[in-house]
């Protein structure tokens, strides 16, 4: 019983005698080093074209989480950043800008831009060249292929900037619901449509036949991104009236809708868009 006592009389000395030895373990740790990491020059573009007048990220460095695991797609090649994006803004940014005013183009325009090299290859066949998520992510696809040399990959850009852009718009404000009206044989069997019996029913693409939605977005990003006579002529060159009629009736709306609405001169907005397109692939 007394060995027990005095044991453990030891062992609380021991505790004491530990416990009250002080060490200065920070004083002993190394400073951390941050690396001194330089922008980019597509990094320092971004940010100052973009991000600092727009609030527009722009992620282009690959991260697969963002896009479906399924599919066989490529990063960006980064020769093509700082190009496409002053394509973007030239064409559909600045000219926002100069028909609506900076704070319409600041509150209503995508917050990211996500940038993939390769198209995006669907099991049906279609080919995706842009999507869009809650209106203010887009991702853009087959960056590595655009080239202001073949002006048909500008203008399918564009194409697919100006439709996410105006479902943002649409779901601010909606279209009148006349537009529904008009062709109502909307399917989702669209794909085994052509464009020449599309337009026969009053779309302007076979996708417009997929739903109201994408009736309007298509309406709008192919108008802009034609000129006005292009626009006739390929109206006038459908040889069912009913399909004429019906694509008639939607440009009003949508002339009307952007007046409206946006106090927009559609036509104005159109003919700018156009001429920087020609700018930008005449060089």
């Amino acid at each position: 019983m007394k060995l027990n006592r005095i044991i453990t009389l030891l062992m609380l000395v021991v505790i004491a005698v530990s416990c009250g030895k002080k060490e200065d373990l920070a004083s002993e740790l190394p400073p951390i080093k941050t690396p001194d990491v330089q922008p980019l020059p597509q990094d320092i573009w971004i940010r100052d074209s973009l991000t600092i007048p727009y609030n527009i990220d722009v992620k282009y460095k690959w991260d697969a989480l963002e896009l479906d695991l399924y599919k066989t797609l490529v990063p960006p090649y980064e020769s093509q950043i700082v190009p496409s994006l002053k394509i973007v803004k030239k064409i559909w940014i600045d000219t926002y800008i100069e028909q609506a005013g900076a704070d319409f183009f600041k509150s209503l325009c995508p917050k990211q831009f996500l940038m993939v090299g390769s198209a995006n290859y669907e099991t049906d066949g279609t080919v995706i060249l842009g999507t869009a998520e809650a209106g203010r992510k887009v991702v853009l696809y087959n960056i590595n292929n655009l080239t202001t040399t073949k002006p048909s990959t500008v203008t399918d850009l564009m194409h697919v900037i100006e439709h996410e852009f105006t479902h943002i718009l649409h779901m601010n404000v909606r279209y009148p619901t006349e537009f529904k009206t008009l062709t109502p044989v909307y399917t989702s069997t669209w794909l085994n449509f052509t464009t020449a019996q599309a337009n026969a029913q009053g779309f302007i693409t076979p996708y417009a036949m997929n739903s109201s939605d994408e009736d309007f977005a298509e309406t709008v990003s192919k108008m802009v991104t034609m000129s006005k006579s292009d626009w006739d002529k390929t109206i006038n060159s459908i040889t069912s009236q009913t399909g004429r009629n019906a694509l008639r009736a939607k440009e009003n709306i949508v002339v009307n809708y952007f007046n409206d609405i946006y106090n927009i001169d559609f036509y104005a907005l159109q003919a700018r868009t156009v001429e920087a397109i020609n700018e930008v692939t005449s060089h």
